[in-house]
């Protein structure tokens, strides 16, 4: 499947390979438009080593695609639904020919095992034959999905972490609300309790 542009997860079985595989690609221009190394520590974080631009690193706030991918992947988002714990996936090159309607999160999660790294590149169809020569020749695995389907699914994730938020606050709320109320309650009945005390102790 050929796509104009898109973003693609490759990984190596030796993690030396992703270093010589991104220098190859980023010393060749015409090949990616952007790529980062990502690596994944023990406890499933995420983090940029190497960016072919500094915005790369900055996450959602850094203004690239490949940013706001890892920025999901190993924000809290990520770890709630499990990112961090994927568990590695091989296969050959051309996985991303596979027709897979899975999500692209999820897929690229899969891909990099926590203790190992992971290159994200973005790219357009002119260089899709170079980079999947480079992958093969250096025995690696590919997933590639289409730029919008990418974007599509960040503005959803964006949207749901929004809502999210918007329903814990609205929780919280609730909340404090139900804790005031029981509070109230309990100082009632202190209070009628010491009342009722009191006239009995009159009657008496």
């Amino acid at each position: 499947m050929i796509m104009a542009d898109y973003a693609a997860i490759i990984t190596f079985p030796d993690d030396a390979k992703t270093f010589e595989a991104f220098s190859k690609l980023k010393n060749s221009p015409s090949y990616i438009d952007a790529g980062a190394i990502v690596e994944r520590s023990e406890d499933g974080h995420w983090r940029v080593v190497d960016a072919t631009d500094a915005s790369i690193g900055g996450g959602l706030a850094g203004g690239s695609v490949i940013g706001a991918l890892v920025g999901l992947l190993g924000g809290p988002l990520g770890m709630l639904l499990g990112w961090a714990t994927g568990a590695a996936v091989g296969g050959a090159v051309d996985a991303s020919r596979a027709a897979d309607t899975s999500d692209v999160l999820s897929d690229f999660a899969a891909q990099v095992r926590p203790g190992s790294n992971g290159l994200i590149v973005q790219g357009s169809e002119e260089g899709i034959p170079a980079v999947d020569a480079i992958v093969g020749e250096l025995g690696g695995a590919l997933i590639r999905r289409p730029l919008d389907q990418v974007l599509d699914e960040l503005d959803a994730e964006r949207e749901a972490a929004e809502a999210a938020a918007a329903a814990a606050q609205a929780k919280l709320r609730e909340q404090h609300r139900s804790e005031r109320r029981e509070k109230w309650q309990e100082r009632w009945d202190e209070m009628r309790d010491r009342l009722i005390g009191k006239d009995k102790d009159k009657k008496a």
